[in-house]
This record gives structure tokens, sequence and C-alpha cells, in this order.
């Protein structure tokens, strides 16, 4: 089986923003593997004292072994990594109404020849 994964994010930085924030973003096929990407923003500097958002380019893929007949469950997690300084700041994916950024999850079944 092959997956892939696609979306915008959006990465939210409140005005008392310092450091780093960073999270993990897993495609999993539950039970059988998966693939986490890191999306991290670093930043040495005291805070700036202003709101910042940041957007990424999501692109995940992975490959399964063959695998038996049967339905597989095929999931996106993302979670934080680091305790931020700042209240408001927050990964925000497909983040619609406002932006109307989409997502797609694309799923194919491969057969050997």
């Amino acid at each position: 089986m092959f997956v892939e994964f696609s979306a915008i994010a959006l990465l939210s930085l409140d005005n008392t923003f310092t450091i780093r924030s960073s999270y993990n973003v897993s495609l999993v096929v539950t039970g059988v593997t998966n693939r986490t990407i890191i999306v991290l923003y670093y930043d040495s500097e005291p805070s700036g004292g202003y709101f910042r958002q940041l957007t990424y380019n999501l692109h995940i893929n992975l490959l399964t072994q063959p695998l038996p007949t049967g339905t597989y469950s095929i999931e996106i997690y993302w979670k934080s990594t680091w305790d931020a300084t700042g209240s408001a700041n927050s990964l925000s994916v497909a983040h619609a109404p406002t932006y109307n950024y989409t997502r797609t999850l694309f799923v194919q079944e491969l057969k050997p020849i």
C-alpha cells in the first residue's frame, strides 16, 4: 500500500513566544507502520513582542510491506514536542474557513505483477 498526505499548516506564535516551537506530524497505518516529520521554528532572540504566523507545506508518504486482504485505518496526528513560552502557540492543519487550506490523503493498493 502506498499512502501520501499533504497539507498546508499554519504555525501561530503569540507575542510572548521565545526560543522554540516544535511538533511531530505522523502518518500512521494503524498496526502496520508510520512515518513522522517535524515542524520546527527556532529563534534565539528574546520575544519580539509581536504575534507571528508562518505556513509550512507538509508532505509525508510511506510504502508498506505487502499486506493481507482486509481493512486498515490510516490516521494523521500532530503533537507538540516542546512547551514553548506563550499561551497562544499552535499548529493548525487545514485551517478553515478563514484561510481555506486544503489537505489531501491519497491511498493506493499496489499489487505485484
